[in-house]
């Protein structure tokens, strides 16, 4: 009988002890769901916060009012929203349009920067692989770099970071190509390049260079502008409609490049073109005083310019520059001052202007870290 009861007492006891274990775990697994949820909850909060920083950052970009894009915009100045539910939110807006679309930078252009001081990369061979004007086999376009929608897709040649970050200082694949800098160069690259992406049949190697020769006509006519990408496209192909339908999207006449947030370097490639081709001076110091004399000024107008010295300069630069900006990057920090966490999203944008006093906003490319 003891026996007996001593049996049922350990049996107890090892229930008893079984239970506990169970219910340790069941709270445990409770308390880690709980964590886990709360977490989730925290994260979506965070990319919530965030995606409505780049909204709030677009509409900034949409509602501004001003004729020009200087360093005072309201766009410019670093944005805090309002703290929700313990996440606060940073949003910064930065010109990025402001550079070289290296895509159509002249092989001149490109071989000019053999003077900085690269401490890796071979520049000269990099030029090499963006110059394209020939229709190429398929092996010789291996070898090529062809149009790049984004700059990273170069960060593979430079073995230096610095060199890499140098680079995009300068450079930057935004924004269309414009017939009024009169490249034929790069011209004939966008052709080549559309007449494999579009399947173009009519497009062949005689009507690519009738039609970069309008260009160098005019380069060397120091015609008129062109008014719109309808004109520049009627003269190149005035008997094919088709073809200048397919083409105009990736053309424009609006200038990019914002004299308030063009960098010493972009302008002093700028000035070397005008030193080739009409004028001599010292570019470097010419690009110096620009730039100086833009970081303490808001100029609304090229003309203001003349304010410094630069008056004939700057007539030959304004094909080139302007005073709006047309794309931008959205910087979006959202930080949960609880738990650290955060989200951040970077957006590039282009904007577009549809009247006198109203924008769009068209997002190009997202990205979440």
């Amino acid at each position: 009988m003891k026996n007996t009861n001593g049996y049922a007492l350990i049996v107890v006891l090892w229930s008893i002890v079984i239970l506990s274990i169970i219910f340790v775990n069941l709270i445990d697994e409770a308390k880690l769901n709980s964590l886990l949820l709360r977490n989730n909850l925290q994260r979506r909060e965070l990319k919530e916060a965030a995606v409505d920083g780049v909204m709030r950052g677009i509409d900034l970009l949409e509602s501004d009012k001003t004729t020009a894009d200087t360093r005072d915009e309201e766009w410019a100045k670093t944005l805090e929203l309002p703290p929700q539910r313990q996440v606060r939110t940073k949003v910064q807006i930065s010109d990025v349009g402001s550079k070289l679309n290296i895509n159509y930078a002249a092989e001149d252009d490109l071989l000019q920067l053999q003077n900085l001081e690269w401490a890796e990369v071979k520049w000269n061979k990099l030029a090499a692989k963006l110059v394209w004007e020939d229709d190429l086999s398929a092996a010789e376009r291996e070898k090529k770099l062809g149009l790049l929608s984004d700059f990273v897709e170069l960060k593979a040649e430079f073995e230096a970071k610095a060199d890499y970050q140098q680079a995009q200082q300068i450079f930057t694949t935004y924004g269309r190509f414009n017939p009024n800098l009169y490249q034929s160069a790069a011209w004939k690259k966008l052709l080549f390049f559309l007449k494999e992406k579009l399947d173009l049949s009519a497009l062949n190697q005689r009507i690519i260079a009738a039609s970069a020769q309008k260009l160098v006509s005019t380069e060397e006519g120091a015609a008129k502008e062109f008014a719109t990408v309808e004109d520049f496209l009627k003269q190149a192909f005035p008997t094919d409609p088709l073809l200048r339908e397919k083409i105009a999207p990736y053309l424009t006449v609006d200038k990019r490049i914002n004299i308030n947030f063009v960098s010493q370097e972009v302008l002093e490639l700028l000035l070397t073109r005008i030193e080739r081709s009409k004028l001599s001076h010292d570019y470097k110091k010419t690009a110096a005083k620009i730039v100086a004399y833009c970081r303490t000024h808001e100029v609304k107008k090229l003309s203001k310019l003349n304010q410094i010295g630069v008056g004939m300069i700057t007539k030959e630069l304004k094909k080139y520059l302007t005073t709006q900006s047309s794309y931008f990057l959205i910087e979006v920090t959202a930080v949960n001052q609880q738990s650290k966490q955060e989200q951040k999203i970077a957006a590039v944008v282009h904007r577009i202007r549809e009247d006198k006093n109203k924008f769009k906003v068209q997002i190009i490319k997202w990205q979440e870290d």
